[in-house]
């Protein structure tokens, strides 16, 4: 997590405020989508990441690149938001009920998954994901290093110049870069892949909202190739939108919107109460229990193997007072 410690760092904090409106890929990806009800602006989110993408950015971070701790986060942050910008990274909202369930499903998968999505953004909705120190994430991009060779390539960049974080990161194509920034202005960025798990800062706050930044990347990629019933595409909303109406020439037409699980609980979920026909045993207490993914056979003589959700179910509700 970025924290301001030195005076040249909050030189370049204050460089990403004033950055914020003038960034040419806020200009570039602004009014792209109408957020449904219950999440951020996407204006408001793009605020937070276009700044980042700006060669001026990535110039400051670039003189400080070795003389600072922390300055990975800023890194790997400025070089998502230049790839989601060249690439027009798609966004794709996560239901209240479905972000609850993935949050409570671990991805211990062995397989990696084909990346439909090289780079895009996930919002969630509003109070949503709290980080362990109370801090709100409403929305976190995802990239791989295939997606940023091909936004170099696309831009004219040579982004492995900018230190050793990215260096050692393009290097290995099962990786997936997570950044993510709260409404604190704090930047969580971190590294994951398929084939193993995370080593460093066990135990930490900023461990347990990296891990599940990265459970809920992994999930959603998943559903993307498993359990594409999941998904919907939702136009745009044209009243009741509580904004004052804007020039034609100062916006483009939204697009439509991916959303994740729409009415996810009533569709996909079955709630489990527990039995009681042995009285004599004590009831549990209302609980969840953990999702997992798991390869199953079926088909015709149970030969062909399909990676299937067992989803996460909230055991004993009527117990729950």
């Amino acid at each position: 997590m970025f924290t301001h410690k030195s005076k040249l760092l909050k030189e370049i904090e204050a460089y990403r405020s004033k950055a914020a409106f003038a960034s040419g890929t806020y200009t570039k990806l602004r009014d792209k989508y109408k957020s449904p009800e219950g999440f951020d602006d996407w204006n408001k989110m793009l605020l937070h990441f276009s700044p980042y993408a700006s060669a001026g950015y990535l110039k400051c971070l670039k003189e400080i690149t070795d003389s600072s701790d922390g300055i990975g986060s800023l890194i790997a942050t400025s070089v998502g938001a230049f790839t989601a910008d060249v690439l027009d990274a798609p966004a794709v909202y996560v239901s209240r009920e479905l972000t609850s369930a993935i949050i409570r499903t671990e991805p211990t998968v062995t397989a990696k998954p084909e990346l439909v999505l090289p780079c895009f953004f996930i919002c969630l909705p509003k109070g949503a994901f709290y980080t362990v120190e109370g801090s709100v994430i409403t929305s976190l991009l995802a990239y791989t290093p295939g997606a940023v060779k091909q936004a170099v390539l696309s831009g004219g960049h040579n982004i492995e110049k900018t230190g050793p974080f990215v260096h050692n990161f393009l290097k290995d194509e099962d990786r997936i870069c997570v950044v993510a920034e709260t409404d604190k202005q704090e930047v969580f960025a971190s590294i994951t892949g398929w084939h193993y798990g995370r080593a460093d800062y066990n135990g930490t706050p900023e461990w347990s909202t990296c891990t599940t930044l990265e459970n809920i990347v992994k999930n959603v990629l998943l559903i993307y190739n498993y359990q594409r019933a999941l998904i919907s595409t939702c136009k745009p909303a044209t009243k009741g939108s509580g904004f004052k109406p804007k020039k034609s020439d100062a916006t483009r037409t939204p697009l439509p919107t991916t959303l994740l699980g729409q009415d996810f609980f009533r569709r996909c979920t079955t709630t489990y109460t527990q039995s009681l026909k042995n009285k004599n045993k004590a009831a549990r207490r209302p609980h969840w229990r953990k999702g997992h993914w798991h390869t199953v056979l079926t088909g015709a003589g149970r030969k062909e193997r399909k990676l299937r959700w067992f989803q996460p179910v909230y055991v004993n509700p009527k117990l729950d007072k």
